[in-house]
C-alpha cells in the first residue's frame, strides 16, 4: 500500500497528537468524558459493471470536557473488491485519518450556544490509476443551539484537493437546521451545493445539488431490550466527491452519487455500552460507461463510554 507524503499529513499531524493527548487524559477525573468505538462494514455492489464488494473497519477515539472543549481521532481500512477485466484484478486497499477539534461558547445576546469546528481527513491507497490516492480534507462547521435546545442551525465547508487528478479541487457548501417533532424525535434538514475546479473530471457536471432528511427519535430509559434509539436518513439530488464529516466519510471514488436510504438503532444491552447498527442503501451512475448500480450495506459498532 502507497505510503502518505509528509507535506500530505503534516496539517492533520498536529490535530491527531492533541487528539490522542486529550484521550489519555480523560479518565483525569469526572468533568472529562471519553469513548472508544470499533465498527465494521460489509457491502455489495448491485448491477455494478466494476465493482464487487466492499469491506471495512474502524476505530474512532473522542474526549469531551464539560460539553465545551472536545477532540476526536479516527482511523479506517478499507477493501473495494473491483472485478476483474482482462485477468486483471484492480482491488484498491485504502487507509483514513481524520481528526476533529470544537469548542463551544455560551453568548447571552444570541441566548444560545456556538461551537466552531474543523475537521482534517487523509486518505492513502493503492489505487493503479492514482487518481484516488493522496487525498486531503479540510472542513470548518460552525454550529448554533438555542439555550431550550428546541433549534439547531449550522454551517459547513469542506475543501478536498486530489493532487494526482489532475489538481482537482472539490468545494462543498451545506447547512442545517434541526428542530423537534413531538417530545423525543428530532428532524435535521440539510442542503448541499458541491461544485468542481474541472467539469471534465466530475462528469461534465460543475456543480451537484442535493437535500437530506434525518429523523431521529429517542427512547426512555426502560425501553425494550435496552433500545436508545432509531434513525432514519434520506438524501435526494446528486452528490459528487462528497464528505460527511460527521461519519469521517470521504466519497473519492468517481461515480455519481443519486440518492440513499439509510436505518439505524442504537441499544445499551449495559450501562456505559451501546451497539448500534445501520443498514442502508445508495445510488450511483458512472455516465461515462452509462452503468447505474446500487451500494447496499450493513454497518455495526460497539461503543464504550468512560
Amino acid at each position: 500500500m502507497n505510503m502518505m507524503k509528509k507535506n500530505q499529513i503534516r496539517p492533520l499531524a498536529a490535530t491527531l497528537i492533541l487528539a490522542t493527548a486529550l484521550t489519555t487524559q480523560s479518565n483525569a477525573g469526572e468533568r472529562w468524558y471519553t469513548s472508544a468505538t470499533i465498527s465494521t462494514l460489509s457491502a455489495v455492489y448491485s448491477s455494478s459493471e466494476q465493482r464487487n464488494s466492499q469491506r471495512s473497519n474502524s476505530l474512532l477515539l473522542t474526549s469531551d470536557y464539560l460539553d465545551r472543549f472536545g477532540a476526536a481521532l479516527f482511523y479506517n481500512a478499507s477493501t473495494i473488491d473491483f472485478k476483474a477485466i482482462n485477468g486483471i484484478d484492480s482491488d484498491i486497499n485504502q487507509t483514513t485519518v481524520a481528526g476533529r477539534l470544537h469548542y463551544r461558547f455560551f453568548s447571552d445576546l444570541l441566548h444560545g450556544s456556538l461551537t466552531p469546528q474543523i475537521t482534517l481527513h487523509s486518505i492513502s491507497n493503492d489505487d493503479a490509476t492514482k487518481l484516488s490516492d493522496g487525498i486531503t480534507a479540510i472542513a470548518t462547521k460552525l454550529t448554533y443551539i438555542n439555550n431550550r435546545r428546541t433549534r439547531s442551525l449550522d454551517f459547513e465547508y469542506t475543501l478536498s484537493r486530489y493532487p494526482n487528478n489532475s489538481d482537482l479541487e472539490i468545494g462543498q457548501w451545506s447547512a442545517s437546521a434541526g428542530l423537534p417533532l413531538g417530545r423525543r424525535s428530532w428532524l435535521t434538514i440539510t442542503p448541499t451545493l458541491i461544485q468542481s475546479s474541472n467539469s471534465d473530471l466530475t462528469q461534465g457536471e460543475a456543480r451537484f445539488n442535493s437535500i437530506k432528511l434525518d429523523w431521529l427519535h429517542w427512547f426512555g430509559p426502560d425501553a425494550v431490550l435496552g433500545l436508545r434509539q432509531i434513525s432514519v436518513s434520506l438524501m435526494g439530488g446528486e452528490r459528487m466527491y462528497a464528505v460527511d464529516n460527521a461519519s469521517f466519510s470521504v466519497y473519492n471514488l468517481a461515480d455519481r452519487q443519486e440518492g440513499s436510504l439509510q436505518l439505524g438503532a442504537i441499544w445499551r444491552p449495559i450501562h456505559a455500552l451501546d451497539i448500534a447498527t445501520l443498514l442502508g442503501s445508495e445510488r450511483y451512475n458512472n455516465t461515462t460507461i452509462n452503468n447505474q448500480y446500487s451500494q447496499n450495506y450493513l454497518y455495526l459498532s460497539l461503543t464504550k463510554h468512560w
